[in-house]
């Protein structure tokens, strides 16, 4: 309850602000300087990192950039409260509701862990208000209301498809907008069928989903010649293929539009212009660096994304290398824009057509494909046409090529459709358990890169 009183009243008062434009760009330097004093002053890290330094006149670039690795090895001393990385991951073993809150206190998530480790990240209810708004105001476009009270009095049908049975921070900034909007949410294990009829019967006028999801979705809506038009498609969590972008615009009759936030860092850029994605900085400061950790000036030259979360002083995220790239889109001399967020450096896969033309397909829709009965599975490119997925299947199944060709139908849509059907071939292996790294993750897949990539073995 104290918990959702201080959210509420947060909430309210960051959502005015911005219906009123009441934010400047001259706040930014003095957010800077006080979340960098209030880091300094409660954070055991950044103490050693920031000592003896003039706050108010240091310059961002002078700081040192951090990755992951610190979240996951210094997060009691990251953190301006008094956690134990025990308690938290005790918390996080424990069964998830959306509803719930470690302590009554804080939000608790952990990222995908897809390269290997998952980090965990702490919210209170101030720095949990703001992500909320954030992606309520920028991603609906609700605050385009003749005034704000419209909001009340006119609520629009909201619909997230996701991961909704785990810590993650997705389903928690939507289910925090469930009294703003009329809520629904579907799991993304959900068949496709049932999803779509839900769909037909909720008639929403926004969806949010991954855009694997989407793509699935229009294909149904078209195989069945259904009629659903909502007034916005978002996608999140992974890249918009041209296959699934073409076939949602022939479904729904609109194109999706790129929603980037991540766990750590939580909303960073909404897609205001087709295929260029505006940074969100009201809030955080976004930069894009070189292998050296040197601004990029270039446009359109590929740079590492390095975030300052400039509200977060639960948990403060001070030049966060979030190991996301993107391309620089000058605007008014300020980097106010980039475009096609390319993901971790090892996060596609490159694939050679015939004639030796290479190209690539996004880790991210591999991800999340789930069949009844495979407990888990692995991809790991062999060569430029081949894969092999490694298959755990659970101890109860007895009809293992049943799960396998709907695995590989489902795996073979995110291909373009002449090379899944002509040249892609799949090698499978049953096992007991798939392999884990020293932290325990699944790595679900492993591309190859470089000069290993080859047409054939």
């Amino acid at each position: 309850m104290i918990f959702r009183i201080k959210f509420s009243i947060f909430f309210l008062i960051k959502y005015y602000s911005y219906y009123l434009h009441l934010y400047k760009d001259e706040y930014k330097k003095k957010k800077l300087s006080r979340i960098l004093r209030y880091a300094r002053d409660n954070s055991r890290f950044y103490r050693k990192e920031l000592e003896g330094l003039d706050l108010n006149k240091i310059h961002l670039e002078e700081l040192p950039v951090v990755n992951k690795n610190i979240l996951i090895y210094n997060l009691e001393d990251v953190l301006t409260v008094d956690l134990k990385i025990s308690d938290i991951e005790n918390y996080l073993s424990t069964e998830f509701s959306l509803s719930k809150k470690f302590k009554n206190k804080f939000l608790i998530f952990h990222t995908s862990g897809s390269s290997g480790s998952s980090v965990n990240v702490v919210w209170g209810p101030r720095e949990f208000a703001t992500a909320t708004v954030m992606l309520l105001v920028k991603n609906t476009g609700l605050l385009t209301a003749k005034n704000p009270l419209e909001l009340l009095f006119r609520k629009k049908r909201y619909l997230y498809i996701g991961i909704i049975d785990d810590y993650i921070g997705g389903n928690s900034w939507v289910y925090a907008m469930r009294n703003l909007v009329k809520l629904k949410i579907i799991s993304i294990f959900t068949p496709i069928d049932k999803i779509v009829k839900e769909i037909e019967n909720f008639k929403p006028e926004f969806i949010m989903a991954k855009p694997h999801v989407l793509g699935e979705i229009a294909e149904k809506i078209l195989e069945d010649s259904i009629n659903i038009h909502p007034e916005k498609l978002i996608f999140v969590g992974e890249m918009l293929t041209e296959r699934d972008k073409n076939k949602i615009k022939e479904g729904f009759g609109i194109f999706p539009v790129n929603s980037y936030s991540t766990c750590e860092t939580g909303p960073v850029a909404f897609e205001e212009t087709p295929d260029t994605l505006t940074i969100m900085d009201e809030e955080i400061i976004l930069e894009l660096l070189d292998e050296n950790n040197k601004p990029i000036t270039e446009y359109y030259k590929l740079g590492h994304i390095v975030i300052t979360n400039l509200y977060n002083k639960v948990m403060p995220i001070i030049r966060y290398d979030i190991g996301d790239m993107a391309y620089y889109v000058p605007k008014n001399k300020n980097l106010d824009c980039i475009c096609y967020i390319r993901g971790r450096n090892t996060s596609y896969f490159t694939f050679v057509y015939a004639r030796d033309k290479q190209f690539r397909i996004s880790e991210y829709p591999l991800w999340s494909i789930h069949v009844s009965g495979i407990a888990h599975y692995q991809v790991i490119q062999i060569n430029g046409t081949t894969i092999k997925v490694l298959l755990e299947f659970e101890k109860k199944v007895e009809d293992r090529e049943v799960l396998k060709s709907i695995f590989e139908r489902k795996i073979k849509r995110i291909f373009p459709t002449e090379f899944a059907e002509n040249q892609l071939k799949i090698i499978y292996e049953h096992v007991k358990k798939i392999p884990v790294t020293k932290s325990g993750k699944i790595v679900i897949t492993l591309p190859l890169k470089g000069k290993e990539i080859k047409k054939n073995e």
